[in-house]
Parts: structure tokens; sequence; C-alpha cells
């Protein structure tokens, strides 16, 4: 099986993830799309052109209150869902209705042996939903997932996708047939009960008139106040069902009665509750999908009520999923879900179905990669950290809140009086085009560490009272945190303000501070200027450390340290969507490798690029390095293989796929690939190239991990052997089946004899341990010549082919 998402935002993306993947030769193919775009002649084409690209492809989907990618939160757009199955038939279906008779008629259609589950896409209106699962629950009792489709409040039908016909009625999906399948199933509700046990004694289906034979407005109002479905969403019911507690979402209002998102039953029990969202928050006790090893994909079905409670805090529930499986789902207005002998309709809740076709798996590798889950566990502290974060973001969206309707917020500093950060922010957004002028001062770390915190927070007052006293009309003072303060300018052309602050700054070192305790304490500052609203405070920043490293005392930031930040930040931003919203943006180039004998191809080399949104491909030594940085590179390496499997897999030549030394000592990365290279068509095509060898620190770990890979047939390679002092333990240690000779011996040979010479050394060596070498940076006829003559075993490089996409 194989599965990828993308959030196609045109015709011509989704034609480029059809084409890269070659989906239209796909036999098994599911193709899931979920929308919360309601321009019905658009989706009518889309979906028409979708239809026309896979004609052979199952295809179905539903409108959405938003979409889940990776563990990411989408609004407004359209996310897609491909999954490629090799030994699983896919059973589609669409009914007219959605009621009781529907249920036991697909049921009885479904009953069979070999038919392990389906995913159901269903259109609610009718109250009937919960009759409808329950009947072909009882005729064919399978693993049952997915959602009441939603609209996004635009108070239109929600949509259902089936080929490419959009139905407002009824219910679409896709059973599964498959022995082997495996499939596992987990919801999370995090609520909590409050209040007295309250029973139901009046209700018909989903409508719900009285408890504890008072009507449910009167109740309502009792505890919650003024009766409104809003409240009630809020602290919605809680019940029983078959020995699970479940949440009952408020739908609409009516004279004597309230409608929900499911069925109640005279005589049972509810208590209203309260959303945990420090469970929801803590991934220790997050999720058990985790432990189904052999999961290829997970698809995820969440209450578009928990997400407009909660909002990208459930990102944290998503997260604590499987990053590194292809994870893809949506916000709707009920979650379908089925135990061990019950069907169920769900509010409120997340549920997550993961999907193998129970390929075996390596124990050595899983369980390195067991060990590192458990030690990268949060504590129960963090989950509270995070729990105490989301009520300072809603306090600070209380503040937004108030700013929208016209309020002010004086955030002061406690210590000097000053405007704090947040003050800094929102003076900033009435600024057109501002300057200003970051203050550190030096070495103040210094103060703190010789005469303690109180004499620190001293010089820090008296510092901002001096600057009070020279800050030029028209400006503000803030203090932004610690020993850094900002004033903001918005009169004086840059050239002024730069001699202004140069004033200010031999001013301030003129002055004597903390007189009473010291004799003479004189400060320095450093100064850094920016103007532009655009990122002003991260430039501000840089230029300050810039200033730091060469001593200076004022700065401007310069045009092009601007332009270094903005690109980073594109290339940042492109690397997070890239994993997150669009993996086909990691793209294999593939550099053909030749044998020295005949000149044939026999090999490809991937290497790794990155296209961003204007489809401009970026080369690794632009954007790697950021990546390492900000600690994305694992998930590139894993998409990489991925994405450059799934391509030569319908290939005959060899590929080789470079491994760093920091991707061998990630066992998360180690166990994801070998995962992949199990389900490849024949490992023995593979070649594991490994790159940085000297930084590896844990050869046992990394050892342990190629060994495995070498059981299934993979090929190992050594790359630019030749440039460091150890490289020839490494042949031996990792039992290296190529060398990849490095490119300044190879390029030297015409010109000096002792490269020629270290050449001849190289390749007989290894012929005496029976290693076939490689020689890189091959660039013309004659290197060619010379280094086939010196018994080299295969070519690499631009005189052979430059590296392209396939």
């Amino acid at each position: 099986m194989f599965c990828i998402n993308s959030t196609p935002h045109s015709l011509d993306e989704l034609r480029r993830t059809i084409q890269t993947h070659k989906f239209a030769e796909a036999e098994n193919l599911l193709v899931q799309i979920f929308f919360s775009i309601f321009d019905e002649p658009y989706l009518t084409t889309f979906f028409a052109e979708l239809r026309a690209l896979l004609p052979n492809a199952v295809i179905i989907g539903a409108s959405t209150a938003g979409e889940i990618i990776g563990s990411t939160i989408q609004e407004r757009g359209m996310a897609a869902s491909f999954a490629a199955f090799d030994h699983t038939k896919l059973l589609p279906f669409a009914l007219e209705k959605c009621d009781s008779n529907s249920g036991d008629e697909l049921g009885r259609a479904l009953n069979a042996p070999s038919v392990k589950g389906a995913i159901i896409y269903a259109e609610a209106s009718n109250g009937l939903c919960e009759e409808f699962l329950r009947a072909l629950y009882k005729r064919c009792p399978i693993t049952l997932a997915g959602s009441v489709a939603a609209d996004f409040g635009t108070h239109q039908n929600p949509f259902l996708l089936y080929g490419d016909q959009l139905r407002k009625a009824g219910a679409v999906g896709v059973a599964f047939e498959n022995p082997n399948l495996i499939l596992t199933q987990e919801y999370r509700l995090c609520y909590k009960p409050i209040g007295k046990t309250l029973r139901v004694t009046n209700a018909d289906g989903n409508r719900l008139s009285e408890l504890d034979n008072r009507p449910i407005k009167e109740v309502i109002n009792s505890y919650l106040g003024d009766f409104t479905v809003e409240n009630l969403t809020r602290f919605p019911l809680l019940k029983l069902d078959h020995n699970r507690v479940v949440a009952r979402l408020p739908l609409r209002a009516y004279d004597d009665a309230c409608a929900f998102g499911g069925e109640f039953v005279e005589g049972e029990t509810v208590r209203f509750g309260m959303i945990d969202s420090e469970a929801i928050c803590n991934t220790k006790t997050a999720w058990n999908l985790i432990e189904n090893k052999e999961a290829e994909a997970v698809w995820v079905f969440s209450s578009h009520a928990r997400k407009a409670f909660l909002g990208r805090t459930l990102e944290t529930e998503f997260a604590a999923l499987n990053t590194s499986l292809p994870q893809c789902g949506f916000f709707g207005c009920g979650e379908i879900f089925s135990g061990t002998a019950h069907s169920y309709l769900l509010n409120l809740s997340t549920v997550a179905l993961s999907i193998s076709e129970g390929a075996p798996h390596s124990k050595i590798v899983r369980e390195t990669a067991a060990a590192n889950l458990i030690d990268r566990s949060p504590a129960k502290a963090l989950a509270r950290y995070v729990n105490a974060l989301s009520e300072e973001l809603e306090t600070s969206n209380d503040r937004l809140l108030t700013l929208a309707a016209g309020g002010r917020t004086q955030l002061l500093d406690d210590l000097t009086g000053l405007p704090e950060r947040s003050g800094f922010i929102e003076a900033l957004a009435r600024y057109g085009e501002p300057i200003i002028a970051l203050i550190n001062i030096n070495n103040f770390h210094d103060i703190n560490s010789l005469y303690g915190y109180k004499t620190g927070d001293r010089l820090l007052r008296e510092l901002s009272e001096l600057l009070k006293t020279l800050l030029p009309c028209g400006c503000e003072l803030f203090r932004i945190g610690g020993d850094v303060f900002v004033i903001l300018n918005r009169r004086s052309s840059i050239s002024d303000f730069r001699r202004t602050m140069e004033s200010l700054q031999r001013q301030v070192a003129e002055t004597v501070f903390l007189d009473c305790a010291f004799a003479a304490y004189t400060v320095n500052v450093t100064i850094a200027i920016a103007a532009g609203a655009w990122q002003i405070l991260l430039r501000a920043e840089t230029a300050l450390n810039r200033a730091r490293k060469h001593n200076l005392s004022v700065v401007v930031a310069a045009e092009d340290n601007d332009h270094h930040i903005a690109q980073n930040l594109f290339l940042a931003n492109t690397i997070r969507q890239a994993i997150l919203v669009s993996p086909i943006c990691v793209m294999p180039y593939f550099q053909p490798i030749a044998r020295t004998f005949d000149s044939k191809i026999v090999k490809y080399e991937a290497l790794m690029r990155l296209m961003d949104e204007n489809g401009a491909v970026h080369t690794p030594e632009s954007f790697l390095p950021l990546a390492k940085k900000s600690r994305l590179y694992p998930d590139l390496t894993r998409i990489m293989f991925q994405n450059a499997l799934q391509i030569f897999a319908r290939k005959d030549e060899e590929i080789t796929l470079n491994l760093a030394a920091e991707d061998m000592q990630e066992s998360k990365t180690m166990t994801y690939i070998y995962d992949l290279l199990l389900r490849f068509d024949n490992p023995k095509r593979v070649t594991l190239e490994i790159t940085e060898s000297e930084m590896i620190q844990d050869y046992g770990k990394v050892m342990e991990c190629l060994l495995a890979f070498k059981q299934l047939g993979v090929k190992i390679a050594i790359d630019d052997f030749g440039s460091g002092y150890s490289n020839f333990a490494y042949l031996i240690q990792f039992q290296a089946d190529y060398i990849k000779i490095d490119g300044s011996i190879v390029q030297a040979i015409d010109k000096n004899e002792k490269a020629r010479h270290t050449l001849a050394a190289i390749v007989d060596f290894a012929k005496r341990l029976g290693i076939e070498t490689i020689a890189e940076f091959i660039s013309n006829k004659e290197l060619a010549q010379k280094t086939k003559e010196i018994g080299v075993d295969f070519w690499q490089g631009y005189y052979i082919g430059k590296p392209a996409a396939m």
C-alpha cells in the first residue's frame, strides 16, 4: 500500500500529483477528497477533471468544516488523499437514503468474511444516521469509520462526492476486502462530567424534551443561564452508550425540545460535560494507534464543534498520532465509530483509523523505535504547561477582541513602567512605515552575576528613566524583554534617526549609574535600526547580532541582510508546507550511473530537491542547513525516500539513496525507511549510500540497523571514499558493497600523478575485498577513459548525465 496526501489548489496541481506518482496506472486506487469550498460549478468542473484523469479509481469525499492534513488544520480549501492498495479489493457504494433500511441493505451486500471494514460519509439532516449505522453493523459487524458531512456555516446542504457526482443526501463510502487487512480504530472525547445526574424522561430519537420531568429549556436555564444552543455547545450532555462515554451536541432548538447529534432513550441518565483541554494536549496518554506498528496510513475525523471551541490547540492532538505516517481527514458533524460489539455516531470527538495491508516488520529496528518513542514522551508537567499556555492564548485573544472593539490594552512592565512587547506590537500596527531602534545593554549578564539581580533590576530602572528623557519627539519607548528596549519612531528619515541614536548612545555612555552603590558605573549600549513594516523586529535583531560580532555601536539593517532573511523565511515556510501539506514538493532528481565495461546506465542516484510555490526548484545546499536548524530534516528524509521508491517501483534499474550520519542515528527515520524497503518490490535493487560517516557516534546502533537492511538484500555504499583518514575501517564495519571515490581525486588524475596512483591503490584494495568502485565527477570523455583503464567499475558525472526529474 502506498498513500500520499496533498492540498491541490488548482487542476494543474492535481494533474502534477497524479502524473508524478503515476496513479493512473494503479489498479486499486482510493481517492478521498475533503473540501470546504462550496462553489458548486467549480467543484463540478474539478471533479469531472479528476474522474477523467483517474477513470478506474474509487473516488469518494465530503464537504467539511475544515481539513486536517498531517497535524495541520486547513480551512476554505481542499485536501486529497491518494491510497494505492496492493492486495485489497475496493468495494464502493452510494446510497440515496441514510436510514435503517439502507443500512440493512448495505450490510447484506458487504457481509463476507474477507470484508474487514468500511469508510462512510453521510448526510444526516433526517436524524436517522444512527439507525442506519445500527442496522448496517447488526447485519455486517465490521470496522466502521467516517463522518457526517459539514457545510462550514454556509447554511446550504452539505455535499457528498461519489465519482464525479455531487450528492446532497444519503451516504457514500468504500469497503475493504482483504482477509489480511489490519484496521485499528480509536476515539478521544476528553470531556469530563460536571453537575448532578439527570434522567431522560421525554425523548423521541434525537429530540430531547424533558430531563427529570422538567422541560429541557427550564433545566438548561437553571444551570447555564439563558437557553441557547451556543451555551449548550460549550457544555454538552454526556451519556453512557454501551459502556462508552459519548457526547451529544445540540443542533437546533424548538419551542418544546432540542435536537441533538444523536439519539436519547427514555430512562437513561446524562450529565453536563466540560472540555478537558489538558487531557487533549497530553500526548503521553493520547493515542494507542502508534502501537499498530504495521500502520501505513491514518485517516482522522473530528468534530466541527471541537474545532470551534479549541481551535489550533487540536493540532497538538493530531501531532500525537504519528506524524511519520500519511495522515489526512476533516471536521464534520458526527464521527462514525465501531467498537467490539456496537456502532456509534459520536459528537465532539476525534476518531482515527489506521490501515495496513499486513506486511511483516523487523523486530530489531522496531524495538529501537519503540524505545525512542518512550524516551521522548512528554512528562505530565509539559501537559500542564500546554494547558496553561492555552489559557494565556485565550487571554491574548480576549485582548485582541477588546482592541477590535475599539479599546486599548496599556500592558505595562512591572519593573520599569514601560509598555511591554505586546504593547509594542499593538503600537507597531498603527504605524504605516515605522522605524525602530533596538537598544541592548552590553554585558548586562555580568551585572547580574557579580552583583545580583536586584542590582541589575535597579540598573534597568535607571536606564529606562534616562531613555525617557532622551526620547526624541514623536517616538515611543518600550521594554520588550530582559535588557532590551526599543524606540518606535514615525517621523524621521533613517539618516536623521541614526544621528539621533548615535547621540543617544554617547549620552548613555557618559552617564553614571548605580551611584549610591558604586563609585562610578557606566553603561555601553548597542543600537540596531530597521525600517519598514516587513519583519522589522527580526531584521533589527539580526542587525544587533551583527553589531555585537563586529563590536559596532550603532548599525542599520542592510538590504542584503533583509534579502537573506526573506529568503530564509520563504524557504522555511516552503519546507513546512512540503512536510505538512504537499509532500510532492520534496522532489527526487535522479543522476544516472553507468557500467564502465559497456557504458550502459544501470542505476540512478536519487538527489533531493525542493520545489516552492512558484515552481522554482532548490538544491540541498540552499535549504538543508535551514531544515537541520529547524529540526525538520528527518521529515524531509522520510518523504524523500517514500517519493523516490514510489517512482522506482515501476522501473527496472537500481536506485541509490543517501543516508547521512544523523539519519542513521534517528531511530524513527531508520524504522520508517526499513518499512518502506519491506514493501518495495525488490530491495536488492536498492543501495544505501552512507554520507558523513565520520560523524557517526553510536556505531553499535547504526551497525544493528544496517545489518537489518542487508538481510533484506539492500546494498551499502560509502560516499566520498579517500577524503577521510578512517575510510578503510568503514569498509569492514559497514560491509560495504560499493565505494564512491571522492571527486577531488578523480578530477585530478589527468594532471596529478599522485592522484592517479591514489585512485589505482583504492581500486586495487577494493577489488581484493570484493567491493565495486564508482568514480564520481566524470565530466568528460578523457576522464571516463582513464578511470576505465585504472579498473573503476562505474561512472557518475555530467558526462554520463545530469540530475533530472523522472
